[in-house]
């Protein structure tokens, strides 16, 4: 009977849960020492888990589920398969131990927290760009000179987006500033749309998870109705542990 591994956790004892995983099938832990690994059983193969939307919402329910008992765990990429206990204890517990108690080590204690911050308005924010940087009037004054003012007023888009880059990263660091400091690491996503003013992730101590949703709270308010605050967490800490797993 093959084995879908959802996650790593630190545990002396072989555990099972009361929850169902991946087609409905009991979860419980493959063990060897104070490591398991966190399986389901399985028909299927390597390769043969499709991405939808009913697997991925019962995968990400496992990682939920265990990390609502109060485990920090170290997630396994989706549609992970081993053949057999053996091969996972062999291969994955006993060859990549040491590896492991370090992963361990860095986000013992800590969660995942997703941080996306919208403009409210971005017409309006492009409103004080023009205003501001004068560019509009420049293009048009540059637009009555000939080939060389063409060139100008075609490249418009360009320096709007470079002030709006400007406007942006001035933006985000008051926002991020304040929550850096309560984090152990950070990582910066991608932004996604101009509205976007940033997309953070942190890895937060669990002691001080009150205290980040307080200066959300506190920056949320201080911004008035400019900007949106979108808090996501606690998340399983897929930017800060790659724990890749292949059988072959």
């Amino acid at each position: 009977m093959g084995k879908y591994l959802y996650c790593i956790i630190q545990e002396k004892r072989p555990k099972k849960f009361d929850f169902s995983g991946i087609e409905g099938k009991r979860v419980y832990t493959v063990h060897d020492g104070p490591i398991g690994v966190v399986v389901s059983d399985t028909d299927k193969k390597e390769g043969e888990y499709l991405i939808t939307r009913d697997y991925t919402i019962a995968h990400q329910r496992v990682l939920e589920g265990i990390m609502g008992k109060g485990y920090d765990i170290l997630p396994i990429s989706f549609g992970t398969v081993a053949d057999n206990d053996d091969l996972i204890k062999e291969k994955l517990l006993r060859a990549r131990r040491n590896e492991f108690n370090k992963a361990f080590m860095y986000i013992n204690g800590k969660v995942e927290l997703n941080l996306k911050v919208l403009w409210n308005d971005i017409s309006s924010v492009f409103e004080e760009i023009r205003r501001e940087s004068g560019i509009v009037r420049r293009a048009k004054q540059a637009s009555k000179y000939g080939a060389l003012g063409r060139f100008q007023a075609a490249n418009v888009g360009e320096m709007v987006k470079k002030t709006l880059d400007a406007k942006r990263t001035k933006a985000a660091e008051r926002v991020i500033s304040p929550l850096k400091s309560l984090a152990a690491d950070t990582r910066s996503g991608e932004i996604l749309q101009d509205a976007m003013v940033c997309n953070e992730t942190f890895l937060v101590p669990k002691t001080l998870g009150k205290e980040y949703d307080k200066r959300i709270r506190e920056l949320a308010r201080t911004s008035g109705d400019k900007m949106n605050f979108m808090n996501y967490g606690p998340l399983p800490p897929y930017n800060f542990v790659s724990i890749r797993v292949s059988f072959k």
